[in-house]
């Protein structure tokens, strides 16, 4: 996480020119009696991002985020609904677009071996080097993917569209199995 948690406003209250500003007033030691209260809001405000981040949250936390973007939990555990939640946020803000379809590839098998061949009409064939895919794996890359484009997985390099072909139509039923 790259923001920078400030443990001491007091520090903001030493600038000389400040200091100098106000030296023959009360003002200086009505600023340094907020920072007490300043150090505490911060506290809480750096703990709030903490829980709600999706790496640190837990149990009640990943159940509120789970709900704020559309996934239940069903009884999975905190490290399969991590998971699942980073998945659904990428299937929430895929476009479609080619790059949008890698990034989801890069984060559901963790690898940069991904082979992305457009197949004409209307169909695009995936190939991620060492990687066996399963029908779970079909359900949410169709997610990813525009309305009406075919889904080819393979598990050797895609030259032809004769390999596995998961459709549009096929997606309901392979979602009711998934699901239920």
């Amino acid at each position: 996480m790259s923001i920078e948690k400030i443990n001491d406003y007091s520090q903001f209250n030493t600038n000389p020119w400040l200091i100098e500003f106000f030296k023959d007033s009360n003002i200086h030691d009505i600023l340094k009696t907020y920072d007490r209260q300043y150090n505490d809001l911060e506290n809480v405000l750096y703990d709030m991002l903490l829980k709600l981040w999706i790496d640190n949250a837990e149990g009640n936390q990943l159940d509120i985020l789970g709900i704020h973007i559309g996934l239940n939990r069903n009884g999975k555990n905190d490290i399969d609904y991590k998971y699942l939640i980073k998945m659904k946020i990428e299937i929430n803000t895929s476009s479609g677009q080619p790059e949008k379809v890698i990034s989801a590839l890069r984060f559901l098998y963790d690898t940069n071996n991904i082979e992305f061949v457009p197949q004409y009409p209307a169909k695009i064939g995936i190939y991620v080097v060492g990687q066996t895919y399963t029908l779970e794996d079909a359900i949410l890359l169709l997610q990813i993917l525009p309305s009406g484009v075919g889904l080819i997985l393979s598990e050797e390099y895609v030259t032809e569209a004769d390999e596995f072909l998961v459709t549009e139509n096929d997606i309901q039923l392979l979602t009711e199995i998934f699901y239920t």
